[in-house]
């Protein structure tokens, strides 16, 4: 398969500028990583002399927050390098590999789903990173376009033509053949779709990295002062447990179901799912509960209820992270499961995670913690 000769010169630039451009603002020292955080950050040294349960900000924030991101920063450094590779050189071994770093990335991504606020909902970031589902009748105004699409011109077209969906509907196709959807990135007029992947990449790299830098700096600081960082904290971990339910009550038609209205399921529709497209699905459910698990975890949360003479519902709520894990699927692939009619680990997984719901909300009773309108929007 030929090279992509006609790919925009202008585009390849613009992509190495932007990562060194990222390098001189966010990091002086890239061997270490993008996000280097020392022991005694500024932003840490709120931290030092909380009390009750404000003792948990600094475990979540170094243990958990901080490493998601950077993680999440990192992944979608690698998914842009991998982007452009492909768009220099459009061949089965590229695709597969920007797929990979594509769900690397997205994955990294939703596991920070804890804590999707603050520095997350600046200029609705979060949005322009995951917006679901794409805007199809957008993005094909941009192909349709004489002019080349630039970082300005999916901006201008707003989040339904960026983010990780976006990506996924220019890289994967159920109804094509690889072959055929390299075809759409190896013929001259074909320009438009690697520049977009390209755009794309690159501003979903940019805005992972101000999120991250944001926390590696300044915000920590600022969401102790505020008073409300546990409540907000946990308020992130009660709606990423629900969000689980409602990525798959839909798409199981859970609700007609357990109503015995559809014994038969035939209501279930794989297409509500989420990243139906590549089957990512399982991956960003997966993902979300790391975060979560971490933050219970790694975060003190675990630890709180041992101290604090709540130990049998420590002991609950330990044991179900264990249960959902341990949720048995017969492929990484959900949308063929669902149209297979192959629904009992999907409602294993729906069943155990509304159960962990329920105790994420005796953990905020035990700890005092109302769970609000504000506390689960992170608003």
């Amino acid at each position: 398969m030929k090279t992509l000769t006609i790919l925009n010169s202008v585009m390849i630039s613009m992509a190495l500028a932007s990562n060194a451009s990222f390098a001189e603002t966010v990091t002086k020292d890239e061997t270490n990583n993008v996000l280097k955080v020392s022991e005694k950050s500024d932003s840490l040294q709120a931290v030092e002399n909380v009390k009750s349960t404000d003792t948990l900000v600094k475990p979540i924030i170094e243990n958990v927050i901080l490493p998601l991101y950077k993680d999440a920063a990192e992944k979608s450094e690698l998914l842009n390098k991998s982007t452009l590779a492909f768009c220099e050189q459009p061949t089965t071994e590229t695709l597969n590999e920007l797929r990979k770093q594509w769900s690397l990335a997205l994955s990294a991504w939703q596991a920070t789903e804890i804590s999707l606020f603050g520095p997350a909902l600046e200029k609705q970031r979060d949005l322009h990173i995951y917006f679901r589902p794409v805007k199809k009748r957008v993005i094909k105004i941009l192909w349709a376009s004489d002019k080349p699409i630039t970082l300005e011109a999916v901006n201008f077209a707003g989040v339904g033509a960026k983010g990780f969906a976006t990506l996924e509907y220019l890289l994967f196709d159920r109804s094509l053949t690889d072959s055929e959807i390299l075809a759409r990135f190896d013929q001259p007029e074909s320009t438009a779709h690697c520049q977009h992947l390209l755009a794309v990449s690159i501003l979903l790299k940019d805005d992972i990295n101000t999120i991250a830098n944001a926390w590696a700096t300044g915000y920590p600081a600022e969401l102790i002062a505020s008073g409300e960082e546990i409540s907000l904290i946990l308020g992130k971990v009660n709606q990423t447990v629900q969000g689980v339910e409602t990525k798959l009550r839909h798409a199981l038609a859970i609700d007609a179901f357990l109503a015995g209205k559809d014994d038969k399921r035939e209501n279930r529709n794989a297409h509500k799912l989420e990243a139906w497209r590549s089957g990512h699905t399982l991956q960003n459910i997966h993902a979300n509960l790391l975060g979560v698990t971490l933050t219970l975890c790694e975060g003190g949360f675990i630890n709180w209820l041992n101290d604090n003479n709540q130990s049998e519902l420590a002991d609950k709520i330990s044991k179900q992270l264990t249960a959902v894990d341990a949720i048995s699927f017969t492929s990484d692939d959900l949308f063929q499961q669902v149209e297979d009619g192959k629904l009992d680990a999907g409602d294993a997984l729906f069943k155990e995670s509304m159960q962990l719901f329920r105790l994420i909300k005796e953990l905020a009773l035990a700890m005092d913690i109302q769970l609000g309108f504000n506390n689960n929007d992170g608003d």
